[in-house]
């Protein structure tokens, strides 16, 4: 919800070499929690803080293409448990020798949004652009408010594993640096707000506020760009304990030092950023998760299929109802009766496949995890048995040859 007035502001900012850190969100977990905090029982939502955030000037002017309502999720950084959390590790992060990036091994994001360039277009014309966090190309977007119902896990699930290759990769985090020009040609919105008030035509003022404002920077500036705000939430940077010994705070993702590497840029000082991000917690299991996609690329399309099956059949049986209401008919008829005990049946069958592939799906994840679990307990000490048979059998040979 930022206004003109706070974006003109940014942009001007901006063109006399300031350094813009800005933090949109497509949806903000956090936001949507304190949304519900606010509403009563019984009663329709209230309002509260608005979940999705954008600088519709700013992107519009430097090309950057941004759905503010749609979650990009990427199959390759997704967390096992929670689908909407993208831990993006190293391969995520292109520029290596990016002193906001010093250090840093993994990143965590909630739900974020991603940056595009229009069709067509490239992103920041005439600016240096910087990708320095960035999707894989195994990514789909979702609505974002989709994550908040019961079943929003199970079908992101899903939707994730039929979901083809894309051609481009999205950005999280970008960062343009140059000569920016002014996103506001016309100067300054609210004077000309005030003026369409007055009801008079106030040429001077208009050209007064107008030749204040710049239309082209008049040194260099930054804007960096981060596709979620929630990336800053405590809890998704740090694990927070609380014990016989007081309160502890353990990072478990490298967010924390992230901001502060830029936030230290953005300060002038270029020595505080030596400090390093400590080991990560979160780790990836590439292999586990490919194998995961495979299976629920292959569970979601026959999902897809049985889904359209009973879709098909219940527009069907709506269809003959309505045809009924219409014809004013008191019952149905014995060929009617029999139609519609088979489209129910299609139906049922076709919601018993899908609870059915589900299970199957399970089961062969859960196989897949015991078979990693079991072959992880037993290689070391099958190794070690196997080394010390050999030594056992070297020792014995050298001892009989003597």
């Amino acid at each position: 919800g930022i206004s003109e007035k706070a974006e003109f502001a940014l942009d001007q900012y901006l063109l006399r070499g300031g350094t813009v850190i800005a933090c949109v969100d497509s949806f903000s977990a956090m936001a949507a929690q304190s949304g519900r905090q606010q509403q009563m029982p019984g009663m329709p939502p209230q309002g509260g803080t608005p979940t999705d955030s954008t600088l519709p000037k700013l992107f519009a002017k430097h090309g950057v293409k941004y759905a503010k309502d749609e979650v990009l999720i990427d199959r390759t950084y997704a967390n096992e448990r929670n689908k909407a959390i993208l831990v993006l590790d190293e391969k995520a992060m292109p520029v290596k020798d990016d002193l906001s990036l010093s250090g840093l091994q993994n990143l965590a994001f909630l739900a974020p949004g991603a940056f595009f360039s229009e069709p067509g277009g490239s992103i920041g014309s005439g600016l240096n652009v910087t990708r320095l966090v960035e999707s894989s190309y195994n990514y789909t977007s979702v609505p974002g408010q989709s994550l908040m119902t019961q079943q929003g896990q199970e079908q992101l699930r899903f939707a994730l594993g039929k979901k083809d290759s894309n051609d481009v990769r999205g950005a999280f985090v970008l960062h343009l640096n140059g000569q920016f020009e002014t996103a506001f040609p016309d100067g300054d919105p609210s004077a000309k707000e005030e003026a369409e008030k007055d009801g008079e035509k106030k040429d001077e003022t208009e050209k007064e506020e107008k030749s204040s404002a710049l239309a082209s920077a008049s040194e260099k500036g930054n804007l960096y760009l981060i596709a979620d705000s929630d990336f800053l939430a405590d809890n998704i940077s740090y694990a927070i304990r609380n014990d016989f010994f007081g309160r502890s705070v353990a990072p478990v993702s490298g967010n924390g030092p992230f901001i502060m590497n830029i936030l230290d840029q953005a300060a002038g000082s270029r020595h505080l950023v030596g400090s390093r991000a400590r080991t990560p917690v979160y780790r990836t299991f590439t292999v586990l998760a490919d194998l995961e996609a495979d299976f629920e690329k292959t569970s979601g399309e026959r999902i897809a299929e049985y889904q359209k099956k009973a879709d098909d059949a219940s527009a069907e049986f709506s269809k003959i109802r309505s045809q009924m209401t219409q014809s004013n008919a008191a019952q149905f008829t014995p060929d009617l009766i029999a139609k519609r005990d088979e489209l129910l049946k299609i139906q049922a069958d076709a919601n018993k496949s899908i609870r059915k592939e589900q299970k199957n799906y399970q089961s062969s994840i859960d196989a897949i995890k015991a078979g990693i679990f079991w072959k992880s307990l037993l290689i070391v000490p099958l190794v070690v048995i196997a080394i010390g048979l050999g030594t056992f059998a070297f020792r014995k040979f050298s001892t009989n040859a003597r």
